[in-house]
């Protein structure tokens, strides 16, 4: 997306973690998975400054990113069930589901 390009300075972008958050942000609105998928693996592993570190919000968007549908979100979601990490309870059925 523009958004992470522009966070991390690739594609031709010039390097500003605070304009493409806002990007990211303006995409999430829409509904737009992929962007709600950076937003979730730039939450939890703080890759820009601009966002701080925050678990709750991550899997927010995760969940959000896994329901319409983005498959990268699905695979991610199926190993947090199964690996029961980031606060996800074990549940072999949903990481099941997640990964079909």
């Amino acid at each position: 997306t523009v958004g992470s390009s522009i966070c991390f300075g690739i594609g031709g972008f010039e390097k500003d973690p605070e304009r493409g958050v806002e990007w990211l942000n303006k995409a999430a609105a829409q509904n737009y998975p992929r962007a709600l998928f950076v937003l979730y693996k730039l939450h939890r592993e703080r890759l820009v400054p601009v966002l701080g570190k925050c678990q709750e919000e991550a899997n927010k968007l995760l969940l959000k990113s896994a329901n319409l549908g983005f498959g990268l979100a699905n695979i991610e979601l199926a190993k947090c069930h199964s690996l029961v990490s980031d606060g996800f309870r074990k549940n072999s059925a949903e990481a099941y589901f997640r990964a079909s």
